[in-house]
């Protein structure tokens, strides 16, 4: 998730997205037939198991996903409504220099579905809202409004800092293929599993949503009952509940399926396998800092503003309790795995929403807020780690960096960061590390939500070192 209403609709955009995955390759895709496939068993569940999505690369295709999402974010209020009534020509940034605050002379002009433009195109500077950028006052971008043009090509120069390609999608792939051939494995044909996204990937061009999911589910495999896994780690009503949820139930009434029983697993942040996973990652982090070091383990989670954000309550949503649940439970299995002489401590942190005018209050500790307060007290390291993550992705690499005040890119190939501040060594670890223990909760909680709706299958397998799990 990025900044919110007070910092303009740019960055909220996809901020709440994180907030991050089609199995072509892998069974079972999301299908297309329509509703005429041969039926198969009677009682047969479904598991959609739905990713909030990150495409792995912005395109023509991808500018209609974010739109969507977008979209979402003026339904719930978030975003003023007006905004999407506003629409002067052609959106344009310089290919050569994104948002750049002065014009250019010679401007590689491209709109937001990427097609270059000749101009003449008017250099509008940035505002409080909105980062600098060219019209053009007609164009493909007439009758479209400004703002998800603005959103489109903010994503892509977002994207371009993370080399053209977010990791997001190739890392939490291997995971959904193991977790399904395990539950597959127990439950053959029982079993129907579709993948959706809520901002699609358009992989190729495809579609791989969450109502192509369903499509696929109701019509195809004719399930008669539904479980939704969710890949993430927490929970929020932004979206969970009204992104996803409301999703499925509209989708499923368009259908003529409203009555489809549906049961929805856990996120897999409330298993003791992701805090297996966290520990795992917090002492591999550990081993490279001098033991006797005086160390501070920032606990990076999403962040979410605690006060409104336009119209919707921020402050409300139920996040704020899924990550304070989250850090209860993982900062004492942390501490007790620590056997150093070093001072060691583990320290909550929001890596966006948690100062300003987003938290009015105080009720949290921004990055910056927490390195003031580490400095003061002496410690000699940081070591962030976005723990609410299971995969390195835009809130990782381009949010949580901004959080800190630090320059995009600033990472390594491996996509971790180190600077000084003020004194004090600061790393940003990567979101990599315990996929076995993650791989394994999330076929936890899948499985947990099968036996709950009838489906049985057994308990989820253990890990095994070095990989995503044993077999089942």
């Amino acid at each position: 998730m990025q900044t919110h209403s007070r910092r303009g609709p740019r960055r909220l955009a996809l901020t709440l997205a994180t907030v991050g995955l089609a199995l072509a390759a892998a069974a079972p895709a999301v299908a297309h037939e329509g509703p005429h496939a041969e039926p198969p068993p009677q009682e047969r569940v479904g598991l959609l198991l739905a990713d909030h999505g990150e495409p792995p690369v912005y395109n023509e295709w991808t500018y209609g996903s974010f739109r969507e999402f977008f979209s979402h974010l003026i339904d719930m209020g978030l975003i003023p409504a007006w905004l999407a009534a506003l629409d002067t020509g052609t959106i344009l940034y310089d290919a050569d220099c994104p948002a750049c605050g002065e014009a250019s002379e010679a401007p590689r002009l491209v709109d937001a579905w990427l097609r270059p433009h000749e101009g003449p195109a008017a250099f509008v500077p940035s505002s409080d809202s909105l980062p600098a950028h060219y019209v053009l006052p007609a164009g493909p971008g007439l009758r479209e409004p400004d703002i998800y043009e603005h959103v489109g090509l903010s994503a892509w120069h977002e994207w371009q800092r993370m080399g053209g390609r977010s990791p997001n999608y190739d890392e939490k792939l291997p995971k959904k293929r193991e977790v399904i051939r395990r539950l597959k494995a127990t439950h053959g044909d029982d079993l129907a599993v579709r993948v959706g996204y809520g901002i699609d990937p358009r992989i190729g061009g495809g579609r791989q949503g969450i109502r192509e999911a369903l499509d696929a589910l109701v019509n195809r495999d004719r399930v008669s009952s539904l479980v939704v896994g969710y890949h993430g780690v927490g929970f929020s009503d932004i979206m969970q509940t009204h992104h996803l949820r409301h999703q499925i139930d509209q989708h499923l009434a368009a259908l003529g399926r409203a009555d489809l029983p549906v049961r929805y697993a856990q996120p897999i942040g409330t298993t003791d396998h992701y805090v297996a996973a966290v520990v795992e990652k917090v002492r591999t982090e550990l081993a490279s800092v001098p033991p006797e070091a005086d160390v501070a383990i920032h606990l990076s989670g999403h962040g979410l503003p605690t006060t409104m954000c336009g119209e919707y309550d921020c402050g409300a949503d139920a996040y704020h309790r899924s990550a304070a649940e989250l850090f209860a439970r993982v900062r004492p299995a942390v501490l007790s795995a620590i056997d150093r002489p070093g001072r060691t401590a583990v320290f909550h942190v929001y890596g966006d929403g948690g100062e300003g005018d987003d938290d009015p209050e105080d009720q949290v500790a921004s990055p910056m807020e927490a390195l003031t307060a580490r400095v003061k007290g002496g410690w000699t390291h940081v070591i962030d780690i976005p723990y609410e993550f299971d995969s390195n992705s835009r809130d990782t690499l381009i949010v949580l960096r901004q959080s800190y005040g630090r320059p995009q890119p600033d990472w390594d190939a491996a996509w971790q960061s180190r600077f000084t501040h003020r004194g004090v060594q600061v790393k940003i670890a990567n979101a990599s590390g315990g996929d076995a223990h993650e791989t394994t909760a999330l076929e936890a909680v899948l499985r947990d939500a099968l036996a709950r709706a009838g489906a049985g299958g057994g308990p989820a397998a253990e890990p095994a070192p070095g990989g995503h799990g044993s077999h089942p």
